[in-house]
């Protein structure tokens, strides 16, 4: 049986989407559950701050903030599921690249004291896989940037003082949104107390 060109890099694309969709949903489920970011040592955290190494500060606090591991989590879960679907394929790409920069930004931070360039070099190579997989897909996806970087979304023009203005007013603003969340910061103070 003979494969044309275009069935072998179709091919390909699908198992860069299964391997994609497999560890990011490996690890969502990973951060969700606590497995990723437990430091099984704790003699570790016993430590002063200054003799610990800072993988295991990062990964300590990370451990800490059940938000940040649902947020990231569920993402990578979504983006990963999105991947293995035709309809989606496109969604859970473009879901997962702000996902696999920041752990990336994190690998190469905190890890390289620890593990060497291994991680870092394995999250590049999922967002080249991620960026492929767009790349494949480019005659879908050309159109979708352009819509977004045209001028025409905006419904009015302005002239180029009303932007000096606008940015005037952004503090004022900011006070003004500060004075009505203050009695909600003061009520989940109250609560947590």
């Amino acid at each position: 049986m003979k494969y044309s060109r275009q069935q072998i890099i179709d091919f390909i694309v699908l198992a860069l989407r299964f391997y994609l969709a497999y560890f990011m949903i490996d690890y969502g489920w990973s951060k969700m559950t606590g497995g990723q970011f437990h430091i099984w040592d704790q003699k570790i955290l016993d430590k002063p701050l200054k003799e610990v190494d800072k993988f295991y500060l990062a990964w300590h606090l990370f451990s800490m903030s059940t938000v940040f591991n649902v947020v990231v989590g569920s993402t990578q879960i979504i983006g990963g599921l999105l991947l293995m679907f035709n309809q989606t394929v496109l969604l859970g790409a473009l879901t997962l690249i702000p996902v696999l920069i920041q752990i990336l930004l994190v690998d190469i931070a905190f890890t390289t004291n620890m593990f060497g360039a291994a991680l870092p070099l394995r999250l590049t190579i999922m967002l080249l896989c991620d960026i492929g997989i767009l790349y494949y897909h480019k005659d879908k996806m050309i159109p979708v940037i352009k819509l977004l970087t045209s001028s025409g979304l905006g419904k009015f023009k302005y002239k180029w003082w009303t932007y000096i203005i606008v940015l005037l007013l952004a503090l004022p603003i900011d006070f003004m949104f500060a004075l009505i969340a203050w009695p909600c910061k003061m009520l989940i103070y109250w609560l947590t107390k």
